[in-house]
């Protein structure tokens, strides 16, 4: 890649991270104010309502990542419809019109059922869960689905400003309604910011749906072995949460989701980078090959990346405490958890780079069982520990191990596949900043206890004194793509 790309890349990473963490923080901030109006008893059944949402998108069978592919490789012409060419019968089109077709069957039968569950249930809250979730299942896949359009596309502005603009929406309906009606007022504001959040969407993604069994064949082809993958990703970032559920209710779930709302933010920044990245990624290896792009890949933007967003993380993490003191002090709890699930950002962003380049040597097909692997180690040592009495803390270590050795596996296949010289050293180099950086807040906190600003300002020296030498060997990556 050449100096004038690379800084172009760095450009977008970086305009695109200004508005990505400003719509992680709206996001966040919900979280935070949601917390503190429900409690958390009330907070932990809404986590469980977001999961179930969540879980609910593996229907979509992994047609989002295949219509990624398939945009993308399109290039300037899958972008004649968001400049306003009236939705001009492009391929890029034809895949965007056969992928809400198919959205439209899948999640509009799922919201059926639900209503239809809804009439059952004998508890009021569960009956409004579910009314809400058949209101807002098929309108947010449509939603993620449009933006997933748009960034293929590679116009981040527009797509930048309308995720904000969603995330204010969400901010603003979902407390408003919390604060005033509770968890039912929050579900509410949940179902009206969704809704008002795809009328954004009108005349700047195809939105009239097709059936094409041939352009949905060649979306699943791609998006099954992620769907797949989606599914066991999806149960390793979450089975933690569903041990903590089981095992000490909503109140203990409450205080473990609210540990994952600090460090949601993380994985915001592994997002930027993927979503300015990928499509320069699938083009090339269209046109050079997919050892040329996944080459690319790993020397202009993986190798940086894993050396200096853990150092990033870790200085974050020496500030939860004070924050969470400042802010909300019943959840001291979920301090310690909230500072190993921070760097779970940095094991997203290895894990979702080195997808990107085995899809690039079409070697995807393997994802599933890594994540199946993870998952079931997650699980297993999750109830282990809270079954001897560890606490949350102990839950938030497995699953950060459980996802560093995942990411792990990924780029190891994907070095490999794509013919890297030395390619088991640079996975293992790839990880060894992430585990210095989890060591030295781990040591921090040992020694200096405290959770005022003072304790927290003073470790935040002593931890940049520690990493000093992956400051030194960021800035060196830094020169070598002339960044």
């Amino acid at each position: 890649m050449s100096t004038a790309s690379a800084s172009t890349r760095l450009r977008q990473i970086a305009l695109y991270g200004v508005s990505r963490g400003s719509t992680e923080g709206l996001l966040a901030a919900r979280g935070l104010v949601l917390a503190a109006v429900l409690g958390p008893a009330a907070f932990g059944a809404w986590t469980l309502f977001r999961l179930a949402g969540r879980y609910l998108g593996l229907a979509e069978l992994g047609i989002r990542r295949g219509l990624e592919f398939e945009v993308a490789k399109a290039g300037d012409d899958a972008r004649e419809h968001d400049e306003g060419s009236g939705g001009t019968d492009t391929p890029a089109v034809r895949s965007g019109r056969a992928a809400v077709g198919f959205l439209g069957l899948v999640f509009g039968s799922i919201g059926v059922l639900a209503l239809v569950a809804s009439f059952v249930v004998a508890d009021p809250l569960t009956a409004l869960a579910l009314r809400v979730l058949a209101l807002t299942v098929l309108a947010e896949r449509l939603w993620l689905y449009g933006l997933t359009y748009m960034r293929s596309t590679g116009s981040l502005r527009s797509f930048a400003i309308l995720e904000t603009t969603s995330a204010a929406l969400h901010l603003a309906f979902t407390t408003l309604l919390a604060l005033r009606w509770g968890l039912g007022g929050a579900f509410a504001g949940f179902a009206l910011a969704i809704v008002l959040s795809l009328l954004l969407l009108r005349r700047r993604v195809p939105l009239r749906p097709s059936l094409s069994s041939e352009a949905t064949r060649r979306m699943l082809r791609v998006g099954i072995p992620f769907g797949l993958t989606i599914g066991m990703s999806m149960a390793l970032v979450t089975v933690d949460r569903l041990v903590v559920a089981a095992y000490g209710g909503t109140v203990l779930l409450g205080y473990y989701g609210f540990a994952i709302a600090i460090s949601g933010m993380a994985a915001s920044g592994a997002w930027v980078v993927r979503t300015v990245v990928f499509p320069d990624v699938y083009r090339t290896a269209g046109k050079s090959g997919g050892a040329t792009a996944v080459s690319d890949l790993l020397k202009e933007t993986l190798t940086p990346f894993v050396v200096l967003y853990p150092v990033l993380l870790g200085l974050v993490a020496l500030f939860i405490a004070p924050a969470v003191t400042l802010v909300l002090p019943q959840y001291g709890e979920a301090v310690a958890p909230a500072r190993l699930l921070i760097f779970g950002g940095a094991t997203a962003g290895i894990s979702s780079l080195g997808s990107i380049g085995l899809v690039a040597v079409s070697r995807q097909r393997v994802l599933p069982l890594l994540a199946g692997l993870a998952f079931l180690f997650n699980l297993g040592f999750s109830v282990w520990f809270l079954s001897m009495g560890l606490g949350i803390t102990a839950v938030a270590g497995v699953a950060l191990l459980s996802r560093a050795g995942y990411a792990g596996a990924v780029l190891s296949i994907t070095t490999t596949s794509s013919g890297v010289e030395a390619a088991k050293r640079l996975t293992v180099k790839s990880l060894i900043p992430l585990a210095y950086c989890v060591g030295s807040v781990a040591l921090l906190g040992a020694l200096l206890p405290g959770r005022d600003w003072s304790t927290a300002l003073i470790s935040a020296v002593l931890y940049l004194l520690l990493v000093a030498p992956l400051l030194l060997a960021a800035h060196r990556e830094a020169r070598k793509v002339s960044w």
